[in-house]
């Protein structure tokens, strides 16, 4: 679907997978998917799912056990990663992925294809732990709280598919807000996302390079309006570390919040390895001294010292 399509789209007529996973622990590098739910939301409503095991190939802490109900003994003829991750990849094409705390789920998801080395997920991501942050003046927004907000009941809780149903309850009960709101297009829900977050409107006009910036390692270079260099950064994948910027709340430190202001053009620069990204980091650094990188620097090495 194209940018402009699913821009003008009215927020019910798009196709939505609703994803959850229970994991080994919180470290994409080091954890590993135990069990995946998903289900496909269209038209207001729950149309499809999907549920599986999966083999760690490693043991599972007490704590998940206790936390999930999922012992190693039901994972022991559960399928490889390599067999769940490619069926749960063909039913998220075409369609927006959800989940509620997106980042962790994404970090899983894309850590996983990497593994595979399957193409890093690069479509459209809506986080209803976001949505409902920019919705709803509640003391905590976790899926407990909003499933208690809105009366859902989730039988099994801390289970794949149970969690990914409810999200996708919460789903529907934010979009009527919105629609409440006024807001009924794709485009409209983006422009109220943005709102929730401290980003200068200098900056999110560089949101477009996101279209056209690669899953790869290299560099990026924020620029002031008269194109000199204010911030270099390394990053083993630059389109994800660029989105970041995009999504900083309001807590954010104050560094950063004048490095947004500051900015007028990002450009980047792909290296074939993290390692040369490194190393071309280290030389630009000491060719062009930017600022915001002596201050970011102050700053590390006055925490540390205290």
């Amino acid at each position: 679907m194209s940018r402009d399509m699913i821009e003008r789209k009215s927020l019910w007529d798009i196709d939505y997978i609703i994803v959850d996973f229970e994991t080994t622990g919180s470290l994409p590098s080091l954890d590993s998917i135990i069990e995946v739910g998903a289900v496909i939301f269209s038209n207001g409503r729950i149309v499809d799912s999907f549920s599986s095991f999966v083999y760690p190939e490693r043991n599972i802490p007490p704590f998940i056990t206790f936390l999930t109900g999922i012992t190693h003994e039901m994972l022991r003829s559960a399928p490889q990663a390599s067999d769940v991750i490619p069926k749960l990849m063909k039913l998220i094409d075409g369609k927006v992925f959800v989940a509620h705390n997106a980042k962790f789920d994404l970090s899983f998801l894309n850590s996983q294809l990497e593994k595979l080395g399957m193409p890093q997920y690069a479509g459209d991501v809506l986080c209803t732990l976001h949505l409902a942050r920019r919705l709803l003046k509640l003391p905590r927004r976790g899926l407990d709280s909003l499933a208690e907000y809105f009366g859902i009941d989730i039988p099994h809780r801390h289970r794949a598919l149970y969690d990914a149903e409810a999200t996708a309850l919460i789903l529907e009960r934010l979009f009527k807000l919105l629609n409440n709101e006024g807001i009924f297009t794709w485009k409209e829900l983006q422009k109220k996302l943005d709102g929730e977050y401290d980003i200068p409107k200098n900056f999110l006009k560089l949101k477009p390079i996101l279209e056209y910036v690669p899953h790869a390692p290299g560099i990026i270079i924020f620029l002031d309006k008269l194109g000199d260099v204010l911030y270099v950064t390394k990053s083993k994948d630059i389109k994800n570390k660029i989105s970041n910027y995009f999504y900083i709340q309001d807590n954010a430190p104050k560094n950063r919040k004048d490095l947004l202001i500051s900015t007028y053009s990002l450009e980047y620069i792909t290296t074939n390895t993290e390692f040369e990204a490194y190393l071309l980091e280290k030389e630009l650094l000491q060719i062009l001294e930017p600022r915001f990188n002596r201050i970011y620097k102050k700053g590390t090495s006055s925490q540390t010292s205290s």
